[in-house]
């Protein structure tokens, strides 16, 4: 039998997950539609990488982030909260965990499977992200506390909003893995480049010709 100790802690990879140049971020500061004119380069190229803000709204119109993927993917709890509770777990969330593996300039990129009604990220949950350095966070699920994210600046995109926790609800079951961030592909280590229009994942690799790409296309604000 496997005891409840041995799931707390998600499955954990230790992926590469290069960092872009700065110069390169620098230079798409600027561009105006920036979502958009990444999106129709990745077209160009061939690649489905866009999320559109339809399906993950910014909390706070503006926000604008440009940064590497750090992945979390949850699963429904198969255990109800009651016997959770009465078994004396606090839950199997994975933001402590996140917090423990982020780099300065990370965006975490969370796959809750599309699930609404409970929440992934709350106040405490992002004030820990911002202090390890995530510069941004996106939730395919749903974020409570609103008005304390807002209050940190951290730039949030999320599927849903709710007051319900997630908390012996929801599962962290791996980090550092690949993700369905809203029917999208995601890696660790991708460039997340988000805005008011939407969301783009970009393989590493592929970055500088990105960027190349825009501005040659766009012009700066």
């Amino acid at each position: 039998m496997v005891e409840t100790a041995a799931l707390e802690t998600p499955l954990i990879h230790d992926s590469p997950r290069p960092r872009p140049d700065p110069a390169l971020v620098s230079a798409l500061a600027g561009v105006s539609g920036l979502t958009s004119a990444v999106s129709d380069v990745l077209d160009e190229l061939g690649l489905r990488g866009a999320v559109p803000a339809s399906e993950a709204t910014p909390l706070e119109a503006g926000s604008r982030v440009i940064g590497v993927a750090l992945t979390l993917r949850y699963l429904p709890e198969r255990q109800t909260a009651a016997r959770l509770r009465a078994e004396g777990s606090n839950g199997r969330l994975g933001n402590a965990a996140l917090a423990r593996a982020a780099s300065a300039g990370d965006v975490a990129v969370i796959d809750g499977g599309g699930i609404h009604t409970e929440s992934l990220v709350g106040g405490l949950a992002a004030s820990d992200a911002k202090s390890a350095g995530v510069v941004g966070v996106l939730i395919d699920g749903a974020v409570r506390d609103v008005d304390e994210i807002r209050a940190l600046g951290l730039p949030v995109w999320a599927a849903a909003r709710t007051q319900v926790s997630g908390r012996r609800r929801m599962m962290a079951v791996e980090l550092g893995g690949w993700v369905n961030f809203r029917g999208v592909q995601v890696r660790p280590g991708d460039v997340v480049i988000a805005d008011d229009n939407g969301i783009c994942f970009v393989p590493p690799e592929l970055f500088p010709d990105v960027v190349a790409r825009v501005l040659e296309t766009t012009s700066p604000q």
